[in-house]
């Protein structure tokens, strides 16, 4: 019922500029739910949601291939250092069956591990930014929505019932005075996750 209330909000009454912006209804929507279950049934029960999420993206991916949010535009080139060594060849194209950059081609199972990789990422902008400002962007774009669908539709604002990956991150540094360029090249305009490998030496001396 909270997600079905959510995509009210963002979905229906905000939608997608573009198909490559369906991760933008879909990662707020969940992630606004996730925020209604963590207060109604505490925080281990959500950080086992968390955590079940976070298993399934990394199965799908290494199996499958990294899922990139918004396929319509490449990240931005990183800029070459002298000092640094050079880059190891990226990986071939994993090779989906259909193609992944329009919705009515992605595989059922691309879209639901979309929406929860989509989930993941809104988390780690409420790390990055903080709860209360991410919050601010989201009400802002209703704001921004709700006066554009009380004017006529030749005024032109109707554009503000539409989000986008530019409008969110230009929304973001309208509230927040920060540039997410560079997180949305590397989260949204890439796909993949980090994986780390730990060691550790016991000293049984000390």
């Amino acid at each position: 019922m909270a997600q079905a209330i959510a995509e009210q909000f963002f979905g229906c009454f905000i939608s997608m500029q573009n198909w490559s912006d369906t991760w933008l209804p879909k990662g707020i929507s969940t992630y606004l739910c996730g925020l209604y279950a963590k207060k109604s049934f505490g925080n281990n029960e959500y950080r086992g949601w968390i955590h079940s999420e976070l298993q399934e993206i990394v199965r799908y991916e290494e199996q499958f291939g990294g899922i990139v949010l918004d396929p319509s535009q490449a990240p931005a080139p990183i800029p070459a250092s002298m000092a640094s060594p050079a880059q190891p060849p990226r990986a071939p194209d994993p090779g989906f069956y259909f193609p992944v950059r329009n919705v009515h081609t992605m595989s059922p199972k691309y879209l639901e591990v979309l929406r929860k990789k989509a989930h993941l990422i809104m988390r780690m902008l409420e790390h990055r930014i903080g709860q209360e400002l991410l919050l601010q962007v989201f009400n802002k774009q209703l704001s921004l929505a709700s006066n554009a669908s009380q004017q006529k539709i030749g005024s032109g604002l109707w554009t503000h019932m539409l989000i986008s990956t530019n409008v969110f991150a230009k929304a973001i540094f309208t509230v927040t005075g920060k540039d997410m360029s560079v997180f949305v090249d590397q989260w949204v305009r890439t796909g993949g996750h980090a994986k780390f490998n730990l060691s550790f030496v016991f000293n049984r001396k000390r």
